[in-house]
């Protein structure tokens, strides 16, 4: 637990903190969030690698003395000092254009005979492993196909010649029976 005397000297120590004045904060504006419920900025010293976000009408983190957010806009913020001075900080826009890269030249006829130098020498080269066995397995598909049409013809031709020979076979049946009679 805290001693009352000691706990006075604490508050008192952090009010003077808060009622400091520095300098004007030396930060760049990275960035600003406007949403319905939340206005906040990100904010970069010079030299510093991280970013310090700010949120409007809280004091700005870190060593800045009474320095606090008082207005988020669109692409401006400002701060205020305790002592009543405000800085202006614009989010800075680079709106400059990006050259076109240079368009290739056009081959010259010698690189085109090169190239096709280098296709027929592509022509001429065995064919690796992989693409023979995908070779064989297109043929060997080829050839199951093949035959499946020709049983698949032969075997509608079957199955036509045993109907006709079932009912041919009936009708003999029928007039044996009927010269029976």
């Amino acid at each position: 637990t805290r001693l009352p005397v000691i706990e006075d000297d604490v508050d008192d120590l952090e009010e003077e903190l808060e009622d400091e004045d520095v300098d004007a904060p030396d930060v760049q504006l990275t960035g600003v969030i406007i949403t319905p419920s939340i206005r906040m900025a990100t904010l970069r010293q010079e030299g510093e690698k991280l970013s310090l976000v700010a949120f409007e009408g809280k004091p700005l983190e870190g060593n800045f003395g009474s320095w606090h957010v008082s207005r988020i806009d669109h692409r401006e913020v400002t701060l205020s000092s305790g002592a009543g001075e405000e800085i202006q900080l614009k989010l800075e826009v680079h709106g400059v254009a990006i050259a076109e890269p240079p368009k290739p030249e056009p081959p010259a006829a010698e690189d085109e005979q090169g190239k096709k130098d280098q296709a027929r020498q592509g022509e001429e080269q065995p064919l690796s492993r992989a693409e023979e066995i995908r070779q064989r397995i297109a043929e060997r598909r080829e050839e199951l196909r093949r035959a499946a049409e020709e049983d698949e013809q032969g075997g509608q031709a079957s199955y036509q010649q045993a109907i006709q020979t079932m009912m041919g076979k009936k009708r003999q049946e029928k007039s044996k029976n009927e010269s029976d009679n």
